[in-house]
């Protein structure tokens, strides 16, 4: 009776992971893209979707998925503050009232094609 005590090369052995397991769901990237739709920047869809901002970009470099629904959802934002914008061009008497200059910072600071190049 021979036994066959050779051992399996370090190699072919698959590595343990470590740390804890990921929150990610391929689910997510449809909420994603709804939280652009009312504005939601990427810090906030972190937080709506319970994890620190700096976890995103490893995200979309692990799930290509993820990284279009944040493309996209980042469009959707876009078109969510030009579309706020446009509503209040316009000024109705006793109507809603838009600070343009707190208008102005939010989309300069978020959006950088709408910064002024000095």
């Amino acid at each position: 009776m021979t036994t066959d005590n050779t051992a399996t090369p370090a190699s072919e052995e698959k590595p343990k992971k470590r740390g804890r397991p990921t929150k990610y769901d391929p689910a997510m990237c449809e909420q994603v893209i709804e939280l652009g739709k009312i504005g939601r920047s990427r810090t906030a869809i972190a937080c709506e979707l319970g994890v620190s901002p700096r976890l995103i970009p490893e995200w979309e470099e692990a799930h290509p998925e993820f990284l279009h629904a944040m493309a996209e959802s980042q469009a959707e934002a876009k078109k969510y503050y030009e579309t706020l914008a446009e509503a209040h061009m316009i000024d109705i008497p006793q109507g809603p009232k838009l600070n343009t200059q707190l208008f102005k910072f939010i989309v300069q600071a978020r959006f950088p094609e709408y910064r002024e190049s000095s």
